[in-house]
């Protein structure tokens, strides 16, 4: 774990995504998952609703933020769904993941997953129209090496927690892919993705 002062909303210093389309290449191959669908449906009582991140794992399209004012290089590599391009140098204990933090540490480079399996999805709170307004996607991270004490103790399982993320995400359909506006950890181990998309902007499912 990277000591780390919060960002604050609106520092971005840079999102990448590599979009083979916009590139004018052939497209690339899907990394979804296998093991959940990208997909999520909400009932509202008077609204079905759905949100489809099925386009948003395809190969070489990574998310990357970089922290800025970081003499450590701090940064993450994310997928909305499926599995992110970078991994962690082979014989770490987790190498893969939906979200891996990377930063520099004393004698190379650090990596830590921060994020996988399969996601809990819940929807915003409805506008004055009764539509969600975005979407929360939580990724339970992998579980602390034996002897790790970075994250907080829980006396319920008497066990030391697994990191989490949690994208918070902002319906906004002029967002193609997704924008990160910020990424902040708190409390100890739980790191909150705040960006918008289009994805996040549901679609009504009761005339399907």
């Amino acid at each position: 774990l990277a000591p780390a002062t919060p960002e604050q909303p609106g520092t971005m210093l840079g999102v990448l995504a590599v979009l083979a389309a916009v590139l004018g290449v052939a497209s690339a191959g899907k990394i979804c998952d296998p093991a959940y669908e990208c997909k999520y449906f909400f009932d509202a009582g008077t609204d079905l609703w759905k949100w489809d991140f099925s386009d948003s794992c395809n190969e070489g399209e990574e998310f990357l933020y970089e922290v800025p004012n970081r003499a450590d290089n701090l940064a993450y590599h994310m997928q909305l769904c499926g599995i992110a391009d970078h991994k962690c140098a082979p014989g770490s204990p987790y190498t893969t993941g939906t979200v891996l933090q990377t930063y520099d540490a004393e004698g190379g480079s650090a990596c830590q997953v921060l994020g996988q399996g399969a996601p809990i999805f819940s929807a915003w709170p409805m506008d004055a129209n009764n539509i969600p307004t975005g979407l929360n996607i939580t990724f339970r991270g992998a579980p602390p090496i034996v002897g790790e004490t970075t994250c907080d103790f829980n006396p319920v399982t008497e066990a030391y927690d697994y990191r989490h993320s949690v994208f918070q995400l902002k319906c906004d359909y002029s967002v193609p892919m997704m924008v990160v506006d910020t990424i902040v950890e708190g409390p100890t181990c739980f790191y909150n993705i705040y960006g918008r998309s289009k994805h996040a902007c549901p679609e009504t499912c009761n005339n399907m």
